[in-house]
């Protein structure tokens, strides 16, 4: 009877021991969203909020197919998610304007024409 009773109270110390490493939390998604630009950048340059001018033919871009045969480039840049504006200026001439809102872990594509 005696060791049953100490086997019963060893199951429930180790029972107890071993609950207490578990650990419990929440998985969040990266809460970056995305712009791109899509089109043609020659003498192109966005102003995103207050931030330095972006000269679009200087950054990273990559060329991809639009399916019709022609080729197309589009250039990523990341943003926190909320309101933003958005202002491409070419050759000097504003030709979009505009206020988006972009989620979290969205991207946006502005088409430069």
């Amino acid at each position: 009877m005696n060791l049953i009773i100490k086997s019963i109270s060893c199951i429930i110390f180790m029972a107890i021991c071993s609950s207490c490493g578990h650990t419990s939390g929440v998985v969040t998604n990266d809460s970056q969203s995305y712009v791109r630009f899509a089109g043609d950048f020659k003498g192109t340059v966005v102003y995103i909020d207050d931030n330095a001018p972006i000269m679009l033919g200087k950054s990273s871009s990559a060329d991809h197919s639009d399916g019709l045969g022609s080729k197309k480039r589009s250039i990523h840049y990341e943003l926190s998610p909320g309101r933003h504006t958005i202002v491409i200026k070419k050759d000097g001439r504003v030709i979009v304007e505009r206020e988006v809102f972009i989620d979290s872990t969205i991207t946006k594509e502005i088409q430069v024409p």
